[in-house]
C-alpha cells in the first residue's frame, strides 16, 4: 500500500519528465562506491539503492564524530570543485531550462546552481574555521525587538557588503536565547528529495554540516543533468561513505523514502507531495492515520505577497524602477519559484496605482522571450484566468512559441480575499492585484499584514514590501520594526525580493513555524542557518528603496553578466573577480 502512493505522487511531481539515467551515478560494489559513466545507460535497481542506503547508514555514527578540521577540508574541497566546474555546470543549468540559445537568460543557471552553492559553502567554511580554532561557530551582533533576539547575520565583513548590499537579520523565537550548536546533535540517516526548480544542493549542506546527518540524495528529474556535478563536488564524501546520490527516477526515490534505515526525510516541492509521503491519501489524512512516522521536513511554496506601501512621493522614475523590478522578479526562472510574487497588495487611496499598473504591463510587454521551464505552467495560468473577469493577458513583443504568456488579474477587492488566487500557488506568471481600502498608510500596512497572516492567503514562506523613504519617515523605525516582527512569514524583505533570502546561508530559509503535518502549507524546518542558532523563527532583509541589483524589467544581457560574475566571485573570492563583478553591476545600472 505504501509504494503505489509514492509512485503516484512522484509521477505528478515530475510532470512526466524523463527519468532515464544521465550524468554519473554511484553504487556500492564490494563495499566500495564505484562510478558508472552515462554511456553505459545502466539503470540503477532497487537493490543498488538499498545497498547505497545501507552503506551510508552504517556510517551515521562515524560522521557525527568526524573532527571539525576534517569537515572543513571536505567543504574547501567542494568549493574548489565548484570553481573548476563553474561554467560547465552553469551552462548545464541553463540548458535544463531551455535557455541555451538565449544568452540573456544564462545568469539564472549560474545563480541557481554554482552561485548559490558557493555562497552556502563560503558561509559554512567560515563557520568551520571558527569551530576548528575556537570550538564555537561565529556569533552575530544581537539586539532586542520586544521579547525577541534579532541577530545581524549579514554582512559580516566589508567584502560581503560590497558584493550584496543587503542587511539580513535572523529573528529567534520569542523569549529564546541566542544559543548555538544544538542542531549538531541531530544525527542519523536523512533521505533528501531535491527540488525540481533549482540545482544547488543546499539541502545536503544543511543536513550534513549544520546538522550531522549522513544523506542519501534523490535528484528531481527536471534538473537531473546536474547529478554528475553534485557527485563530482562531493566525491570525497561519497568515497568515504557519508553521502550517496541515486539516479533520478520514481523507483529510486520510492526506495530511498521507504527504506527502514532512512530515519528522516527532507523534501522541497509542493503540499500535495508532502501529503502523499506523510498521509498517503485524503481518507487517511482525514482519519489522522499517518503513512509514515518518520520525521518529514519540507520547504514548500506559498501565495507570496508583494506589498506596495502608498505614498504620493513616488516619482515617475520610482514608478519605472519598481515596475521593472517587479516584472524581473516575476519572470525569473520562468516564474517557477516558490517565492515568485503573486499577490500584489496596493492601496485604493494611492494616487499612483494606475500609473504603476500600466508601467508593470508595459515592462512585461517589452520583455524578451522566456521559455516555459516547468510542465503545467500554461495550465495553471488558464486555471487562474477562468476564476476572474478583469484579466489582462500580456502579449510580449518578443515572445515565441513555448514561452511564458503572463496574466495579470486586476482590481480585486477585500471581498475577493480567500478566493482561488489567494489559496493556490500558481507557480506560473500569474500576478494578482488586490486593492485594499484604507484611509492612510498605517491603516493600509496593518490591513495588508492581517490579510497576509490570515488563513485566507496560502502559506508563510516569503513576502516583500516596498517602503518609500517618505513612508519610513512617516511611520518611524520603531513602527517598521514592530510591523516586520508581526509578519508571520519565514522571510520578510523590505525594498527587495524575498527570494534573495535563499542566497544568505547565515540567515534561514523556510516557512514561519505555524504549520502542522495536517495543514502543511509552506512546510516545516529550515535551510541555511550556518551560524547554527538554536531557535530560528524567520529572517528579514533590508535594502535601499532603489537597491543595487533590482532588475530593470524582463531579462537582459547586462543583468545576466552580473549574475554570472556573482557566481564567479562566490566560487573564488578575489580582487580580480570582485572588479569584474563591480564593473558589470555599474553597467547594469546605466
Amino acid at each position: 500500500a505504501f509504494q503505489p502512493a509514492f509512485f503516484l505522487f512522484f509521477e505528478v511531481c515530475s510532470h512526466n519528465a524523463a527519468c532515464s539515467h544521465h550524468g554519473y551515478a554511484y553504487r556500492v560494489s564490494r563495499g566500495i562506491f564505484s562510478k558508472l559513466h552515462h554511456r553505459t545507460r545502466r539503470k540503477m535497481s532497487n537493490e543498488h539503492v538499498n545497498e547505497m542506503v545501507e552503506a551510508v547508514a552504517k556510517n551515521a555514527g562515524k560522521w557525527a564524530e568526524v573532527d571539525d578540521k576534517k569537515k572543513l577540508v571536505y567543504l574547501k574541497n567542494a568549493a574548489a570543485k565548484v570553481d573548476q566546474l563553474l561554467d560547465e555546470w552553469g551552462m548545464a543549468c541553463t540548458k535544463a531550462r531551455g535557455y541555451e540559445n538565449k544568452p540573456y537568460l544564462e545568469g539564472i543557471g549560474y545563480n541557481v546552481g554554482p552561485g548559490m552553492t558557493s555562497l552556502h559553502l563560503l558561509g559554512l567554511i567560515r563557520t568551520y574555521e571558527s569551530l576548528a580554532s575556537t570550538g564555537k561557530p561565529p556569533a552575530a551582533k544581537s539586539k532586542k525587538v520586544g521579547d525577541q533576539e534579532v541577530l545581524s547575520v549579514y554582512p559580516m565583513s566589508i567584502s560581503e557588503k560590497l558584493v550584496l548590499p543587503v542587511d539580513v537579520d535572523l529573528w529567534l523565537e520569542p523569549g529564546k536565547p541566542a544559543t548555538q550548536g544544538a542542531c549538531r546533535t541531530k544525527t542519523g540517516t536523512c533521505g533528501i528529495l531535491s527540488p525540481g526548480n533549482y540545482e544547488a544542493p543546499i539541502d545536503i549542506l544543511y543536513k550534513m554540516f549544520v546538522e550531522s546527518h549522513v544523506c542519501v540524495y534523490s535528484r528531481h528529474a527536471n534538473v537531473q543533468d546536474s547529478n554528475c556535478f553534485v557527485a563530482k563536488i562531493f566525491e570525497d564524501l561519497i568515497a568515504d561513505g557519508f553521502l550517496a546520490i541515486v539516479d533520478p527516477g520514481v523507483p529510486n526515490a520510492v526506495a530511498v523514502v521507504a527504506h527502514e534505515k532512512v530515519e528522516e526525510i527532507m523534501m522541497t516541492g509542493g503540499g500535495a507531495t508532502y501529503d502523499k509521503i506523510v498521509w498517503g491519501d485524503a481518507e487517511a489524512k482525514a482519519k489522522g492515520e499517518r503513512r509514515t512516522t518518520k520525521t518529514v521536513e519540507a520547504e514548500l511554496g506559498a501565495v507570496s505577497p508583494y506589498i506596495i506601501a502608498p505614498s504620493d512621493s513616488w516619482s515617475d522614475k520610482d514608478i519605472e524602477h519598481h515596475a521593472g523590478a517587479l516584472v524581473g522578479f516575476k519572470l525569473s526562472n520562468s516564474s517557477a519559484v516558490c517565492a515568485s510574487p503573486q499577490l500584489l497588495m496596493v492601496s485604493k487611496k494611492w494616487k499612483k496605482r494606475e500609473q504603476f499598473m500600466k508601467a508593470v504591463i508595459k515592462k512585461m510587454e517589452d520583455s524578451l522571450a522566456v521559455p516555459i521551464f516547468y510542465n503545467g505552467t500554461q495550465d495553471r495560468c488558464d486555471a487562474a484566468e477562468k476564476e476572474y473577469k478583469d484579466v489582462v493577458k500580456v502579449s510580449c513583443k518578443h515572445n515565441e512559441e513555448g514561452c511564458l504568456k503572463p496574466i495579470i488579474i486586476k482590481n480585486l477587492t477585500e471581498e475577493d480575499v480567500g478566493t482561488w488566487s489567494m489559496k493556490n500557488e500558481a507557480f506560473a506568471p500569474v500576478l494578482v492585484e488586490l486593492v485594499i481600502d484604507a484611509p492612510n498608510t498605517k491603516a493600509f500596512m496593518e490591513k495588508a499584514r492581517d490579510i497576509a497572516n490570515s488563513n485566507d492567503v496560502y502559506g508563510s514562506l516569503s513576502c516583500s514590501v516596498m517602503l518609500h523613504p517618505s513612508v519610513e519617515k512617516e511611520l518611524g523605525a520603531p513602527y517598521v520594526n514592530s510591523w516586520v516582527q508581526s509578519m508571520e512569514w519565514g522571510t520578510i524583505a523590505v525594498n527587495n525580493w524575498a527570494a534573495l533570502g535563499t542566497f544568505f546561508p547565515t540567515g534561514m530559509w523556510g516557512a514561519f513555524p505555524k504549520h502542522s503535518p495536517a495543514d502543511i502549507q509552506s512546510g516545516m524546518g529550515v535551510l541555511g542557518n550556518c551560524l547554527m542558532y538554536d531557535f530560528p523563527q524567520k529572517q528579514s532583509l533590508r535594502s535601499p528603496f532603489k537597491a543595487l541589483g533590482h532588475p530593470t524589467g524582463g531579462p537582459s544581457q547586462v543583468e545576466a553578466n552580473v549574475f554570472k560574475n556573482v557566481a564567479s566571485y562566490a566560487a573564488s573570492p578575489g580582487c580580480w573577480r570582485l572588479t569584474k563583478l563591480a564593473g558589470s553591476a555599474v553597467r547594469a545600472m546605466l
